[in-house]
């Protein structure tokens, strides 16, 4: 992949959840993270072609999660 999905502006990645509706700020998990936890439930489900991921894989499905969530957020500003 290309430098395009390594090129996410910190200002395109606001928080997830960024008001708890008391009209205080919340600084937890950014819409990036969010968007790599959702692809990591789909990317870790069960897939008759290739198995299970094994542990000494984990660091190339993070790899590939936040790829697709960067490939996400670019998306998200385009139909902006």
């Amino acid at each position: 992949m290309g430098s395009y999905y390594y090129l996410v502006d910190v200002m395109k990645n606001p928080q997830a959840f960024p008001n708890l509706g008391d009209g205080k700020e919340w600084d937890g998990m950014t819409l990036l993270d969010y968007f790599a936890g959702q692809a990591l439930i789909g990317e870790s489900a069960p897939n008759s072609d290739e198995g299970a991921w094994e542990p000494e894989q984990f660091p190339v499905l993070a790899e590939r999660v936040y790829n697709i969530a960067k490939a996400m957020l670019i998306e998200r500003e385009k139909i902006k």
